[in-house]
């Protein structure tokens, strides 16, 4: 598995220093040697104790560190869980959201095709019980949190919940965990009589090209027919999956490079170039709007798109992460290792990395837009908060709004409009300019391919 992003955690049960040591016949052996004596002077003097295994991860951990490469990581198995739910975006846990703060435990949403839905749970169900136990006899204060620690677990197990509905009849429900997550988000049409849609892409996870041809779908059928102009929003994306990346910058091109990558020594060892037959829009006008937390994937789909004039780029300068991991697993082992592997280029042959450059010097690196725009710190903290949230499944929207007027909560918060968040209204702009350019040009602009 290859990632664009950088964030690891995974873990590793050692049961004696001979078993990991002493088959490394290409470790150099007075190293190794030291490493068997300290570790024996430590098991043994050390005025703390210490598990063989703990200290074997030490010794790990700082093998991964001294790379001074912060990217690369080894982190214990305990976390691995939570590393693979981020990178493909299942998760561990039944698919509902809870009124928040209500009691008792009361379904909001559900995700769709989640296990939840699929068990029949509706909103405005009531959850009395979980495995078993009853959470009217948990102290109110803990009740929320604890419905939470009992209905998480691992992909694939199986979890009992009796809930009540209407009146107090109660059905219980056997439930097996996972969850796939949503990274495409706030699909809507910003201009109804002009045919411009708007998409946010929060992370590249395993189905984002397929989530993104969805909602593209739903916004032609919102506009009656194909669309005249898209702004696609990768502010706040630190990056994920390289192919899921490359799949999307596919959609928008014809021909030509989309990234290369560079192993050690500056050997090209891959190139991804566009394939015809997955091009599903190829002149549709398009914006790109990003931010200085728009990393690795993100970038890897401006440069592509940027590169081959088929989208302007708008918003601040993005984070400049111009290096790609690879994951390593193995048999019988519970922690990942995720590695720096190489470099990516973008098609003109650009290297994105990020350089510091002291104090008071503005890093340089990272894609720079072709139309700068800088939001006030509260206004963008506002429109992150909004984009960052979760957004209702279309299908629940209806029921959700009801049950927080019945119950008096706060309802779904939508992203900041173009009134109030100037990036956002500046990409407008530039998009149509670009639709009133293409439009001598193409006739229909909005060509799709099906």
């Amino acid at each position: 598995m290859i990632l664009v992003n950088g964030v690891v955690a995974f873990g590793i049960t050692v049961f004696t220093i001979e078993f990991w040591l002493g088959r490394a016949d290409d470790l150099p052996e007075k190293e190794l040697r030291m490493l068997r004596l300290v570790f024996r002077q430590v098991m043994q003097d050390h005025v703390e104790p210490h598990a063989p295994d703990e200290l074997l991860r030490f010794a790990i951990d700082g093998m991964v560190e001294g790379l001074h490469d912060k990217h690369s990581k080894f982190v214990p198995g305990d976390r691995a869980r939570a590393f693979d739910s981020e990178t493909t975006g299942e998760y561990q846990g039944i698919g509902i959201g809870i009124v928040p703060d209500h009691i008792p435990i009361t379904v909001r949403y559900l995700l769709e095709d989640s296990p939840a839905e699929r068990g029949g749970i509706a909103v405005g169900d009531r959850i009395v019980q979980i495995d078993g136990e009853r959470l009217d006899q948990v102290t109110k204060s803990n009740v929320m949190e604890e419905a939470r620690r009992r209905l998480l677990g691992a992909p694939g197990s199986t979890v009992r919940v009796v809930v009540q509905r209407g009146s107090d009849v109660e059905t219980e429900v056997e439930l097996t965990r996972g969850v796939q997550g949503t990274s495409v988000k706030w699909a809507r049409l910003v201009d109804q009589q002009a045919r411009i849609g708007y998409l946010y892409v929060s992370a590249f996870q395993q189905r984002t090209a397929a989530e993104l041809d969805h909602e593209l779908r739903f916004l032609e059928e919102q506009a009656g027919g194909a669309l005249e102009g898209l702004v696609l929003d990768l502010r706040h994306n630190p990056g994920g999956l390289l192919t899921e990346s490359i799949a999307v910058a596919n959609r928008f091109l014809t021909r030509g490079n989309i990234v290369s990558l560079r192993a050690r020594g500056d050997v090209e060892h891959a190139r991804h170039d566009v394939d015809p037959s997955k091009t599903t829009h190829p002149s549709l006008p398009l914006v790109l709007l990003v931010n200085d937390d728009s990393a690795s994937a993100s970038e890897v789909l401006c440069g592509a798109l940027q590169d081959h004039q088929r989208a302007a780029v708008v918003g601040a300068q993005t984070y400049g992460k111009a290096v790609v991991q690879s994951i390593y697993r193995w048999d019988g082992l519970d922690f990942r290792l995720k590695l720096t592997t190489s470099r990516y280029l973008t098609p003109n042959g650009r290297s994105l990395g990020r350089i510091e450059r002291g104090r008071d010097g503005k890093p340089e690196g990272g894609i720079t837009p072709d139309v700068e725009v800088a939001l006030p710190p509260k206004v963008g903290e506002a429109a992150r908060v909004r984009l960052q949230d979760f957004e209702v499944p279309r299908r629940y929207k209806a029921a959700a709004a009801a049950l927080a007027l019945e119950l008096g909560f706060e309802g779904e918060a939508e992203p900041l409009g173009p009134e109030q968040d100037a990036q956002l209204g500046r990409a407008l702009e530039v998009l149509r300019e670009r639709m009133a350019r293409a439009a001598p040009e193409a006739g229909n602009s909005a060509e799709s391919k099906r």
